[in-house]
């Protein structure tokens, strides 16, 4: 079963004067429905760990010539005859295309070149293109003409979009015992003792007074006054992050450059509003933090409340960088409705306008991918296809003679684009004037102004902005697996090591660390429980089902201890008499977590 396109583009883009210029059609094809699982054959050896390819087979493997190994996704064409190919890995990591990278091809016809750039990137073998100067230009000018393409980056969004509830949690067992601690947590704000710490579920970076505060932050943006040190960036490159009710979707959250990761203080992710049923999770990790954002409908909601949306701020302070580092997201929650395609327009043998349909002054990006202006206009498409076009597009600069020439789409039901490649050595705030020009038989011509100003790429800004303080929902924790090699660590309620007789314990969180729950997978009675199921062949997810609810549980009531624990000593702080009150010994929390351990294999192995 092939797979039908819904995208097929043409671009001819010039290289300069002395090269000539390149034919570029990128393909997409809509996404298989057939639900038929891949044959292990079928699946390319470049597939990275985090990548799903087992909903269906890849859209392109029937047009491919090498499915197996993700090659011949982009080709490169002389003659007819293919003399060079990249893997589906370009679209990743030059396009940025994740979830595209199976259902596109990429074709680059050669043959306009002119003879000295030929000469240059043949071989006198048929081992591929020689990838000089020549060769880099062109692959630069394929970059810059799909990478910023408005079509793809829609195309890639809605992929996103329909992925997200099947990408699993940051971790399978801290996503359980959140469910666990939210569903008997009071819904209203609360502080916590190390809530503001690195590391938690979520972070405090303000005080619960509720009241917005003008704070300077760091952002990545074109606003502002530029300044140096780390930012805060995402692998969601739009500013809306988008999910249908009831779905999970997950957002990397890294820092440029990478190694001021290093210097990461705190961090901690706020929801403004906060909406019933809306959460956001928060986990740090070495170099990045993973962010799970999740709707589930709450009881008795009105379908009429949608859209839900909130405003998502990632937060982080550095050492010896005294700005907050800021990163936002519009949350918008809305059930998925089919687009209706697009009617028909009326098209006509002889057009009579042409008109520039994006916002004016269009941003050009001075050294970045090409800007893509969209165009309109009311003639036939057949008017403009090769061989021998009736009518052809192009463009002159009015206020720049020696600005780079435009290039243009092949039209599609009367829409078409033009592509603005804007040179490094245009300064920041130039206003260009370009006139499009449309012309046909007998000198006819139709014309359109575009208006054009180079902005800045966006870097490091700084801008004062109101943020609201608020509590937290709940105490941050970190979560710590203790295994045999790690007995002799004095992790133990905080200054004990361990043996196979100790299920658990927690560590209170102190200044510089929030509460940590420590799970022994070496626990006796559960290493001998698991090593049964082993001995009985149990299917491996039902071992890790069980495994993640045991974890899940006891972590779940640790963290219950604590609070337990915490009461008892503000008690204890307020002049309560110790007879009234009697705080836990380590020995007797050490047998209390045991004895819930052991009731816990225990009913998993009468509950089969």
């Amino acid at each position: 079963m092939q797979a039908t396109p819904i995208l097929d583009k043409l671009f001819e883009p010039q290289l300069d004067f002395q090269l000539g210029k390149i034919g570029i059609r990128v393909v997409v094809f809509a996404k298989r429905q057939d639900g038929a699982p891949p044959l292990d054959d079928d699946v390319p050896l470049d597939l990275q760990a985090d990548e799903d390819f087992t909903s269906t087979d890849s859209e392109v493997n029937s047009y491919l010539e090498l499915p197996k190994r993700g090659k011949m996704c982009c080709v490169f064409l002389i003659s007819g005859q293919r003399h060079h190919g990249l893997d589906n890995s370009f679209i990743v990591n030059e396009l940025g295309m994740k979830y595209l990278r199976k259902r596109m091809i990429i074709v680059v016809d050669l043959d306009a070149l002119s003879p000295r750039a030929i000469a240059e990137i043949m071989m006198g073998s048929r081992a591929g293109l020689y990838e000089g100067q020549v060769y880099q230009k062109i692959r630069d000018r394929v970059v810059a003409t799909l990478k910023s393409d408005p079509d793809l980056e829609e195309i890639e969004g809605e992929a996103e979009e329909a992925l997200s509830q099947l990408e699993a949690g940051d971790s399978i067992v801290k996503q359980a015992l959140d469910e666990l601690i939210d569903a008997h947590f009071d819904l209203g704000d609360h502080d916590a003792s190390g809530a503001n710490l690195a590391g938690g579920k979520q972070g405090q970076l303000f005080g619960p007074d509720g009241k917005p505060v003008d704070v300077n932050v760091v952002v990545f943006g074109e606003n502002g006054t530029p300044v140096a040190g780390p930012v805060l960036l995402s692998d969601h490159a739009a500013a809306s992050l988008r999910l249908p009710p009831n779905t999970k979707t997950n957002m990397v959250v890294a820092v440029q450059p990478q190694p001021d990761w290093a210097r990461l203080k705190e961090i901690g992710a706020f929801l403004d509003p906060v909406v019933p049923g809306l959460k956001a999770t928060l986990n740090r990790g070495e170099s990045n933090a993973q962010l799970e954002v999740d709707f589930t409908e709450p009881q008795d909601f009105d379908p009429e409340e949608y859209p839900i949306e909130s405003t998502l701020r990632v937060m982080a302070t550095f050492a010896d960088e005294p700005e907050i580092r800021l990163l936002e997201k519009n949350i918008i929650v809305r059930p998925r409705t089919p687009r209706p395609p697009r009617p028909p327009r009326v098209l006509l043998d002889t057009p009579t306008y042409l008109k520039v349909s994006s916002r004016q002054p269009v941003r050009l990006l001075a050294g970045g991918p090409d800007t893509h202006v969209r165009m309109a206009w009311d003639g036939k498409d057949s008017l403009t296809f090769d061989p021998n076009p009736e009518w052809t597009f192009s463009a002159t600069c009015k206020s720049h003679p020696t600005f780079p020439g435009i290039t243009f789409t092949k039209p599609t039901n009367g829409r078409f684009e033009a592509l603005v490649h804007t040179p490094a050595e245009y300064l920041v705030g130039t206003k260009v004037e370009f006139e499009i020009r449309a012309t046909g038989p007998g000198g006819a011509t139709l014309t359109a102004p575009l208006a054009a100003e180079v902005v800045a790429p966006p870097d490091p800004k700084k801008v004062t902005t109101p943020i609201p303080a608020r509590g937290l929902r709940r105490p941050p924790y970190n979560l710590l697996y203790v295994t045999k090699e790690k007995f002799d660590d004095q992790t133990r309620w905080g200054d004990s090591t361990w043996t196979d007789a100790h299920a658990g314990a927690f560590i209170e969180a102190k200044d510089g660390e929030p509460l940590t729950l420590c799970i022994n997978q070496d626990f006796g009675l559960l290493r001998k429980y698991m090593d049964g199921l082993v001995t009985k062949k149990a299917d491996e997810q039902r071992m890790e089902e069980k495994k993640t609810k045991y974890i899940s549980h006891i972590a779940y009531h640790l963290y219950q201890m604590s609070l337990g624990k915490d009461a008892i000593r503000k008690q204890t702080e307020s002049g309560a008499a110790l007879d009234e009150v009697h705080p836990p010994t380590d020995d007797e929390m050490q047998l209390e977590i045991n004895r819930v351990a052991s009731t816990l294999i225990r009913l998993m192995e009468v509950m089969r």
